[in-house]
């Protein structure tokens, strides 16, 4: 028998989240010194010991913390969608699509997939400076289509958890799209600058909240509409 009462381990990834924010802040060099470093032909972004609590790099500490974080929030997701299969409820079609998407953000967290539309968007399309990081473009459109299909969800599932998922859309939303286009709007006419390192900052910190809330509208769903759950391991048939 597996409760779910978890409210204390989401405070908790809450806490981390804004420590590894605040480590990152301290630790990060400044612009000057990135572009010192990056002007020299000995430096290697691998080796650089601030990249292991910087936020705005890949394949470090915060990196796979989000990593566990989305894909945490996907399992219990999945959790749901299956009790609910189970109950005979239709919206677990719904709760699973959410799964889906938590999985899927947690690779991409980890690899970074959607920096890979980038370069082909800018070079086919002539985009103002506000779609700099020119994904944007392909985020915008997936978070509308989301929106559609999800409005039946919101509005069918009890009102708080719905208040805790539009919650966390603003918040991951705001910091992903809406932060993320004033970076890169500053990143395109000024260059690389101390303001871009702070919106970097707020940008990762919106994000990883977003994934906390909607972890958090997760667990009072499981707390108070399904109470614990009961997992089966069945061992293979022997034929």
């Amino acid at each position: 028998m597996i409760h779910l009462f978890t409210k204390r381990f989401v405070l908790l990834c809450a806490l981390t989240v804004t420590f590894l924010v605040v480590v990152s802040f301290i630790s990060a060099p400044r612009a000057t010194e990135l572009l010192n470093e990056q002007g020299s032909q000995y430096y290697n972004v691998l080796s650089d010991q601030s990249r292991l609590f910087n936020i705005d790099q890949e394949v470090n500490i915060p990196t796979w913390f989000v990593g566990f974080l989305t894909l945490y929030t996907g399992l219990l997701a999945g959790i749901i969608a299956s009790t609910e299969k189970v109950r005979g409820n239709w919206l677990h079609f719904w709760w699973r699509g959410l799964a889906i998407i938590f999985v899927y953000i947690s690779l991409d967290e980890v690899s970074g997939l959607h920096e890979l539309v980038i370069d082909p968007i800018r070079n086919s399309f002539d985009l103002p400076p506000w779609l700099y990081q020119a994904w944007i473009v392909v985020g915008l459109a997936l978070v509308g289509l989301f929106g559609l299909i999800y409005s039946i969800f919101l509005w069918k599932v009890p009102r708080l958890v719905a208040f805790y998922f539009i919650l966390a859309g603003i918040v991951y939303v705001g910091g992903a799209v809406g932060v993320e286009a004033i970076g890169g709007y500053s990143l395109s006419t000024q260059g690389l600058s101390d303001w871009y390192i702070e919106l970097a900052h707020i940008e990762e910190f919106m994000e990883m909240m977003g994934v906390v809330l909607a972890m958090y509208a997760c667990t009072h769903y499981l707390r108070c509409h399904i109470k614990s759950v009961t997992i089966l391991f069945h061992p293979p048939k022997v034929r």
